[in-house]
């Protein structure tokens, strides 16, 4: 039962690498302000102040509350998580824009889990919450079912760190392949309830982590505040409704490391795999879309993993559609997934979105890496890496691919 992708949005708090630099360097500021406005929710309830610790070094948004949620709008705002309170957005957003939902809806959301549970410090402080609210306020798939415009839609929660985003659109994928619902609309998001001192997830070093990627000098990303959603349908289920599909689901693919660094010859055969599961020719030409740790060795060994893919598809080329983006942890995989999709949606032209590095690292390399301009293809591989050792590879398949179907969506993002 063939699924497609029928729509796409984000967040992300800044547009590039340079505001997510100086969206850094507002941290305590940003927490002040986040801080004094959780501590007026609490007010409100009869519950505890917080005592702000220094923040790490995070893009965080400017005010999560600037996101309206009209499914939680009756909600005391402390019992909603900024990272509930974007997928939820997202969410909002996108049933908005797609028109009727069927029914049997289900919701798929990933949380990479970088922040303090809420219900666990909700609890820890002492906060009072009536039985009333303790069913949706304190139960994040509770949260999720109370969105607006769907018949009683089911809920799953997947936590797979670093990519909790790819394995819950692999959910909402097996259960339209399994005939358990005609539409699924997936949600992931990374954010933070409270200011902690240390980064929770290591994703690179040293106070400016300024170079991309698959650059000389790159020490990794930071971690930013994040989400992405997307709609996807049973193929014939969406053609009869009239709902442009944007790409289809090909095939897919799961390994593991073994370790939280990137192992070439694992990659290697999770593409391989993915690519014989899409059942994609292997003369064809494959776009994909690489990681990006943002260090010599893992990037090293992914770049590695390329060229032995090239042994069994020649025409493999690979490209870094992320952008300026730092880490949005549990979604990192799904950032150069959603620009395409979002691109091609709206017309715009797709070529601007691949980073052509040019580095000590890539000219060691005999095949042309991240050099592809990724209009035309037909087949391209999103990969997803977790700090846990697990790796995920989604093959799309563009071939009948609605292009210029939409206008573009407004920018949901907070600028700095």
């Amino acid at each position: 039962m063939p699924v497609v992708i029928t729509d796409v949005a984000d967040l992300y708090p800044v547009t590039d690498r340079a505001a997510a630099l100086a969206q850094v360097g507002r941290g305590e500021e940003i927490w002040d302000a986040r801080v004094a406005r959780f501590n007026a929710h609490l007010d409100a309830m009869g519950g505890p102040r917080v005592t702000r610790a220094p923040a790490a070094a995070w893009v965080n948004f400017a005010d999560p509350e600037a996101f309206p949620v009209a499914s939680v709008a009756d909600l005391p705002p402390a019992l909603v998580a900024p990272g509930e309170r974007y997928s939820l957005h997202l969410a909002e957003q996108l049933i908005g824009r797609g028109g009727p939902m069927p029914k049997g809806v289900h919701i798929s959301s990933g949380d990479a889990e970088v922040d303090i549970s809420k219900s666990t410090f909700l609890c820890a402080l002492g906060v009072p919450v009536g039985p009333d609210l303790i069913r949706t306020a304190y139960d994040p798939i509770g949260v999720l079912a109370r969105l607006q415009g769907l018949k009683k839609p089911s809920v799953s929660r997947t936590v797979e760190a670093s990519i909790s985003g790819s394995v819950a659109l692999l959910d909402a994928v097996a259960r339209i392949e399994e005939g358990v619902s005609d539409c699924g609309i997936v949600v992931a998001s990374s954010a933070q309830l409270v200011p902690l001192g240390f980064e929770t997830v290591a994703v690179g070093g040293g106070p400016t982590r300024s170079a991309l990627p698959f650059e000389d000098e790159a020490s990794g990303h930071f971690a930013s505040e994040g989400a992405v959603g997307l709609v996807v349908r049973e193929e014939a289920a969406a053609r009869a409704a009239g709902v442009p599909a944007l790409a289809r689901i090909a095939g897919h693919a799961f390994g593991t490391f073994g370790s939280s660094v990137v192992n070439r010859l694992v990659v290697t055969e999770v593409v391989l795999r993915a690519l014989e599961s899409a059942g994609v020719d292997p003369e064809a030409p494959v776009l994909v879309d690489l990681y990006g740790r943002g260090n010599r060795i893992d990037d090293g060994a992914e770049l590695a993993a390329m060229e032995k893919v090239t042994e069994r598809y020649p025409g493999l080329a690979t490209a870094y559609l992320k952008g300026d983006r730092h880490y949005v942890v549990g979604t990192h995989g799904l950032q150069g997934l959603v620009r395409l999709l979002e691109a091609r949606a709206t017309g715009a032209p797709v070529g601007p979105l691949a980073f052509h590095p040019r580095s000590a690292l890539l000219q060691a390399r005999p095949m042309s890496h991240l050099s592809a301009d990724p209009d035309g293809y037909a087949h391209v591989v999103f990969l997803g890496y977790s700090l846990h050792g697990s790796v995920v590879a989604i093959v799309l398949d563009l071939t009948d691919g609605a292009v210029g179907v939409r206008q573009p969506a407004p920018v949901l993002g907070v600028a700095a």
